[in-house]
């Protein structure tokens, strides 16, 4: 059949609503997002369309090594939740739930478009795609802090169905009385992560050649990492700031000490000790008592002791306390695990005996119970419902992928490469603290990976990669 749309243009407004609207969702009884239901209607029109495009692209994507692994969790994943049903040990209807609206629509179909997408454009096209979504979840961010300032919640009732945050006077008084920020996302926290984990894309094209207006472009790239930074310390996430200062540290290291010896180095290594030595100095006699800088240091004061320390930062406490719990979930259910989606109401009933003292909201939720509570990290999370063959399954993927991506970044053929590899290991890396399998960006970014992977591995473009405007030497 003839269509006048193209297949990326198709696959370009799929893979957008699907990540660029975590949090949207629409009650009809269960939570369903509501990009879930924009997106299978075009999905099915792409596949209807595009027949043999899409047969390709999936048996491109059947012969990939990395897919395979995936296909093995995914299986597990669908094979074990229903021997758990047999067994008596999952309820059915949530079973069925859990694998069709939350399996297939948030981690198979943005994988798969994500995959799609980058296969049917040039990385050109594909970065510009990226970092134009990248913007826009800051706009979202912008606009959200500006509804609040205005004590509006029209932004957040449009777009996000956790608003709870928003309205607590400890949330308004962790950062001069201004409520925290959470753009499309469902907590101010999930904001700051998506933040981090894009620093090193948004480090890796401060020289880039995004849009035709040279102002336009030098204006664009200027402020993205100062608008970056701002949103970031509006979320008030202590936790996620001090791994953005990390991060950033670790990349102007990396950039400018490997030159100590050139006036850049020298300059790096000066401002560096001066902003360390102020800060020592700053430390003891600057009032912090209105800013969430406050929690921080409440923190380190209070590790000696953990009830000190629930009292002073609940929130990194109730992370701590559900992730303690999931592992004895895990090592009770060592082989198949609880079931996919199924830890919630089983972790309810271990909070009951809990072998480290409880906070104050996990206490209110034993008995009154609230999916608010818990606390979601994919490393733990797929340990206590898929057992240790789901565990290795899926972090043997993402190591794979990791790996795939170091062999492009060291033969250094764009920035694009670079950039993909560092997100990820920074994915991976928060999956022990905070983050949700069913984030879509995550299966968009990993999507998008392995289709460049392929597209490099099948055609060799070297040549093509170094004459993009992205590439290496370009930037340099």
């Amino acid at each position: 059949m003839y269509c006048k749309i193209k297949p990326s243009i198709l696959l370009s407004a799929i893979l957008f609503i699907l990540i660029a609207f975590p949090a949207w969702y629409v009650n009809i009884g269960i939570m369903l997002r509501v990009s879930i239901l924009l997106s299978v209607p075009l999905l099915v029109c792409y596949i209807t369309f595009f027949k043999k495009d899409c047969l390709k692209i999936l048996h491109k994507i059947y012969k990939n090594n990395n897919v395979k692994i995936l296909i093995l969790f995914l299986l597990w994943v669908v094979c074990s939740g229903f021997i758990l049903v047999l067994d008596n040990r999952y309820n059915l209807p949530v079973y069925l739930s859990n694998i069709l609206l939350r399996l297939f629509p948030l981690i198979v179909f943005p994988f798969f478009v994500g995959y799609a997408f980058s296969l049917n454009n040039n990385n050109s096209r594909v970065i510009k795609f990226y970092y134009c979504f990248i913007l826009f979840m800051l706009i979202g961010g912008i606009i959200d802090l500006i509804f609040s300032l205005f004590h509006s919640d029209l932004f957040l009732r449009v777009f996000v169905s956790n608003r709870f945050l928003r309205n607590t006077i400890q949330s308004k008084a962790l950062f001069l009385g201004i409520p925290r920020i959470q753009s499309f996302f469902d907590e101010p926290s999930y904001f700051a992560r998506f933040i981090c984990t894009h620093l090193p894309f948004i480090y890796c094209f401060s020289n880039a050649r995004l849009f035709k207006k040279i102002y336009i472009n030098k204006f664009v790239l200027f402020t993205t990492p100062l608008l970056s930074w701002g949103l970031l310390i509006g979320t008030m996430s202590p936790i996620y700031l001090v791994i953005a200062i990390i991060e950033t540290l670790i990349f102007l290291g990396y950039k400018h000490l490997k030159k100590v010896t050139t006036l850049k180095g020298s300059i790096f290594i000066i401002i560096i000790t001066l902003a360390l030595w102020i800060i020592c100095l700053g430390y003891n006699s600057i009032d912090f008592s209105e800013t969430f800088i406050q929690r921080i240091r409440d923190t380190l004061t209070h590790l000696t002791s953990f009830e000190d320390f629930i009292k002073a930062e609940p929130s990194l406490a109730n992370r701590i306390i559900n992730y303690i719990n999931m592992f004895i979930i895990f090592k009770k259910n060592a082989l198949y695990g609880v079931g996919f989606g199924n830890i919630v109401q089983i972790l309810h009933h271990q909070f009951l005996s809990s072998p480290v003292p409880l906070t104050a909201e996990i206490i209110r939720w034993i008995t009154t119970p609230d999916n608010n509570t818990i606390n979601y990290a994919i490393f733990w999370n797929i340990l206590a419902e898929t057992g240790l063959i789901g565990f290795l399954s899926l972090y043997t993927f993402f190591i794979s992928c990791i790996i795939n991506l170091r062999k492009l970044y060291i033969k250094k053929y764009c920035n694009f490469v670079k950039s993909l590899y560092y997100t990820i290991i920074l994915i991976v890396i928060l999956t022990l603290y905070d983050s949700n399998l069913t984030d879509c960006f995550i299966w968009g970014v990993l999507g998008i990976s392995l289709g460049i992977i392929d597209k490099y591995n099948k055609y060799r473009l070297l040549r093509k990669c170094r004459k993009d405007i992205f590439s290496e030497k370009s930037n340099s």
